[in-house]
């Protein structure tokens, strides 16, 4: 898929709290975004959801440390929610394109 043109960045650091991407880092409405986890967690480091339901430590999709992973409409971006999996130092960089 070709990703269009980049409108923003952000990195979030993944804790044990819900986070959600924050869209107005953005020049425009973005309606694609490719995500990169780092961590230092040996496993599964986060879950995530893009439902608009929170994630738990045992609910969501798992990502590891180098997981690269596209989250492909507009209502993806807004209902996205992420959360660590276990402690350690992690980090969701985040690309978004129009």
């Amino acid at each position: 898929m070709n990703p269009g043109k980049w409108v923003g960045f952000e990195q979030i650091t993944v804790d044990n709290t819900v986070k959600q991407l924050d869209l107005t880092v953005c020049d425009k409405q973005p309606r694609y975004a490719i995500c990169i986890v780092e961590s230092d967690v040996t496993g599964i480091a986060t879950r995530h959801l893009a439902t608009g339901d929170n994630p738990t430590t045992t609910i969501g999709s798992p990502r590891t440390d180098g997981a690269v992973f596209d989250l492909i409409s507009t209502q993806d971006l807004v209902r996205f929610k992420i959360t660590e999996a276990q402690a350690g130092t992690t980090i969701l960089n985040v690309e978004y394109y129009e």
